[in-house]
């Protein structure tokens, strides 16, 4: 059998070459003092705690687009009927309000209620929280559970989310719903996509 041909080796490249590595260039996307950098996190920090904004200021270094940073956060307690009567103007103008270090039942059935939790620890006093799983559809029971730890408890008060206020809201048991909004870091930044918003309707 004849032998197989030979391939011609690679050509090598000396070992001072010239041209600089692929690694020690910043990304094309970014500019100088501009990467991209995580949000500062503390041992008790969480997406719904309000930070210093680390980003550059619009516009980003990635479009000519302006571009607003905002953060979650979590708003006035509403209450419950108030939340079932689609939060009237009336309804949230109510003289009642949730106070601070208030007893609390905490009902949840969302993925992960560590950050509510949290929240309601730091500014309220927590003395039980019911944790279902996400998207619990309260049954006769449940709703018997947590009537009877208000009665037993008259100084508790109900604190839920607005997620599960949609399931709690017939059941005639008062209590109070800590919604979720949506926050601007600066009020300079809230004011430039107010106006843009407002330019782009007419």
């Amino acid at each position: 059998l004849p032998s197989p041909p030979t391939l011609p080796s690679p050509p090598t490249l000396p070992s001072s070459a010239t041209q600089p590595s692929v690694l020690s260039q910043p990304p094309r996307h970014t500019q100088p003092n501009q990467l991209p950098r995580s949000l500062p996190l503390t041992p008790h920090s969480s997406p719904l705690t309000p930070h210093s904004s680390p980003f550059t200021s619009h516009p980003s270094p990635l479009t000519s687009a302006p571009v607003f940073h905002t953060y979650m956060s979590y708003g006035k307690p509403i209450g419950l009927l108030a939340e079932a009567s689609a939060c009237t103007p009336v309804a949230r103008g109510s003289a009642l309000k949730l106070k601070e270090s208030s007893s609390v039942l905490l009902v949840t059935g969302i993925a992960n209620a560590k950050p509510l939790r949290d929240y309601v620890q730091l500014h309220y006093k927590l003395e039980r929280h019911l944790n279902y799983p996400d998207h619990q559809v309260f049954s006769t029971r449940d709703l018997e559970k947590i009537k009877q730890l208000l009665q037993k408890n008259p100084s508790w008060h109900l604190v839920t989310t607005a997620k599960d206020a949609v399931r709690l809201m017939h059941s005639n048991i008062p209590g109070w719903v800590i919604p979720i909004e949506i926050r601007f870091f600066s009020e300079e930044n809230a004011t430039a996509f107010s106006q843009l918003v407002l330019s782009a309707s007419h």
